[in-house]
C-alpha cells in the first residue's frame, strides 16, 4: 500500500493466535520525515504504537492478536510533516517448542 497523506488509516482484519509483524517506511522520494504507527482495535483503542524500530527512523511493529476481528493502522510522521510513505504487513509463522535438551550433529 502506498499513500501521500500525513495520516492515513488501513483496515486489516486478524486471526486469534496469528502473529504479524507491520513495516511503515518513508517514500524514496518526498517521503515522511519520521514514520509512526500505531495499531487500534475495532472501536479505536491504541493497541500498540512504534516510532523507530525499523531502519533508520522507519516503523516496524509486531503483534499477536488475542481474538479474531477488524483491527486498523495508523500511517503518520512522527511529528506534522506530510509525504509518501509504504506500509508492508507479514504474517508470521511461529511453531511453539518443547523443553528438553537439544543436540547438533555434523561433519
Amino acid at each position: 500500500m502506498r499513500s501521500t497523506t500525513s495520516n492515513a488509516i488501513t483496515r486489516a482484519s486478524g486471526a486469534a493466535g496469528a502473529q504479524y509483524t507491520f513495516e511503515l517506511s518513508a517514500g524514496a522520494t518526498g517521503g515522511l520525515d519520521d514514520p509512526y504507527l500505531v495499531l487500534l482495535d475495532a472501536q479505536g483503542n491504541q493497541l500498540e504504537v512504534d516510532d523507530d524500530t525499523g531502519v533508520g527512523l522507519d516503523s516496524l511493529l509486531t503483534y499477536t492478536v488475542p481474538a479474531a476481528g477488524t483491527y486498523y493502522l495508523a500511517a503518520m510522521d512522527y511529528d506534522d510533516g506530510t509525504g509518501s510513505y509504504q506500509i508492508a504487513a507479514y504474517l508470521r509463522i511461529v511453531t511453539r517448542g518443547t523443553a528438553g535438551n537439544d543436540s547438533l550433529g555434523g561433519t
